[in-house]
């Protein structure tokens, strides 16, 4: 009875992971490139990477604009 639990917690595990994956490719299609096969890490992965992009491209844009309004206060 217990490698059937163990079998069925498994089978409910996979099965919920594929139902957030589903979730995750379907709401991040329009800012992320996924694979069909792409694993939740990956995503996860892919997500923070993006982040980080984003973040580095604000901040270099927030200097030129400082850079830019420093000099017309000059």
């Amino acid at each position: 009875m217990t490698i059937d639990r163990n079998n069925f917690d498994i089978e409910n595990n996979l099965l919920w992971q594929q139902i957030i994956i589903g979730i995750f490719r379907n709401e991040l299609e329009d800012y992320l490139s996924m694979d069909m096969n792409v694993s939740f890490d990956k995503i996860i992965k892919q997500i923070v990477d993006q982040i980080k992009r984003e973040r580095e491209d604000f901040h270099e844009r927030y200097q030129k604009l400082e850079t830019t309004n420093n000099r017309l206060q000059s």
